[in-house]
């Protein structure tokens, strides 16, 4: 079986990501004002980051929690390991960490994004919360949105208003001020990766 390090190549550009659950929802961070969004549209995306030197991924995802929402998380275990393509195709893979990832997602970074046009590997962990999210940074992140996982797969079909979420039982967690009943949502990242898997497993 392939061993996730052996897809990513030398000095590519590695993170960790986090597929956070509360209950049966997940949680996502929204756009901050860092990010180039088009008018009245809000991306939503896993928490998570680069992985800094010297840094395991544990580590990463544990940092990246707190930096952005001052979370302390309880990483899961997951096998198989599943390896997204940019093409969106999926294979079991063999990954290496004593907890094991349960994503590896290659994504291009998107337009508007600071390294837009590269390759970026995220390893996605299933997470819980063990406590309330704290002081959000408003220049990353705007706030917190629980989606149930059938919303999350709906979001592959295309940008929808929050309304249409709300209406299916998503729900604000944390901030969200800039969120209006018309702005249009769209995953990135971490959330495409999980709708993707979803998807394909069924839900």
């Amino acid at each position: 079986m392939l061993k996730a390090r052996e897809i990513i190549p030398e000095k590519a550009e590695i993170g960790a990501g986090l597929a956070l659950i509360d209950g049966k929802d997940y949680i996502f961070f929204l756009a901050g004002s860092r990010y180039n969004c088009p008018p009245k549209e809000i991306f939503f995306a896993g928490i998570g980051g680069h992985l800094e030197q010297g840094e395991s991924l544990l580590q990463c995802a544990q940092r990246e929690a707190a930096e952005e929402a001052e979370l302390e998380i309880e990483i899961q275990d997951s096998h198989p390991t599943l390896f997204i393509s940019r093409e969106g195709e999926i294979q079991t893979i063999q990954a290496e960490e004593r907890i094991r990832p349960w994503i590896l997602y290659k994504m291009v970074h998107p337009p508007g994004t600071p390294q837009a046009g590269k390759d970026y590997y995220i390893f996605i962990f299933r997470a819980g919360m063990k406590n309330f999210p704290g002081n959000l940074h408003p220049e990353e992140i705007s706030g917190l949105i629980a989606l149930p996982p059938r919303e999350v797969i709906k979001s592959l079909e295309g940008k929808r208003k929050w309304r249409d979420f709300k209406k299916a039982g998503a729900r604000v967690i944390a901030g969200g001020e800039k969120l209006t009943e018309e702005t249009l949502l769209y995953p990135l990242g971490t959330a495409r990766a999980l709708a993707i898997v979803l998807y394909r497993l069924g839900g």
